[in-house]
């Protein structure tokens, strides 16, 4: 951790442990404010030092996609606990370790013309929405 501040090494190791940018840099920085916080580890996420030792360390713990996936997956599921800092911080890991995935451009089909054709795409989008929130 040679370049580093003594609040740059301890956010690293916060961050390590917790996952959690704001909350290593509310221990790290000694502030109690979270807006604070999540400025300072935004601000530490994108230093090039900070990134390099992160991912050196990352990298020794074997960090998997699996690991990713279940982290993502809790983030979106109790997005409460899931906050912006957070999340950037899993897609700057995913990004690092070659998880990302190339970007698909969904172009909207033609829309409906008719009252009836509207009718058919709204019974349609009921119907998701029903198995979306019966889980299946």
């Amino acid at each position: 951790m040679d370049g580093l501040t003594l609040k740059q090494r301890i956010f690293v190791k916060e961050y390590i442990e917790h996952r959690n940018g704001v909350k290593a840099a509310l221990i790290a920085y000694d502030t109690g404010d979270y807006n604070t916080a999540g400025m300072i580890a935004s601000e530490n996420l994108k230093k090039p030092k900070i990134v390099e030792v992160l991912n050196l360390i990352l990298n020794q713990e074997a960090l998997t996609e699996e690991f990713l996936v279940k982290r993502l997956k809790q983030i979106i599921q109790k997005p409460k606990e899931g906050d912006g800092v957070s999340t950037s911080a899993m897609s700057l890991v995913s990004k690092w370790r070659g998880y990302n995935s190339s970007k698909v451009k969904v172009e909207p089909s033609e829309l409906p013309k008719s009252p009836e054709e509207i009718e058919v795409m709204l019974k349609r989008m009921r119907k998701t929405t029903q198995k979306l929130s019966v889980g299946g």
